[in-house]
């Protein structure tokens, strides 16, 4: 039982964040011919990079974070 959740935690931390493919073909709002990234993806990675970093002005940060998404993930 304990291999199992071990194995499920795995799978869903795989598919909680936006793959390369996903930033190459796509930007926060889904604009200029690209697709939309998934907007629980993107919370998981700002709840993940929140409690990593603990910065007191990370919703500062975070907008960095989000600009560079949308011009620098692109393949």
């Amino acid at each position: 039982m304990g291999t199992a959740n071990l194995m499920l935690g795995v799978t869903l931390r795989r598919t909680s964040i936006p793959s390369r493919g996903e930033l190459a073909n796509g930007n926060m709002s889904g604009s200029n011919g690209y697709r939309k990234l998934d907007d629980l993806k993107l919370r998981f990675l700002a709840t993940a990079l929140r409690q990593k970093f603990d910065s007191p002005v990370f919703s500062e940060q975070w907008e960095t974070v989000r600009a560079r998404i949308n011009t620098k993930c692109r393949g």
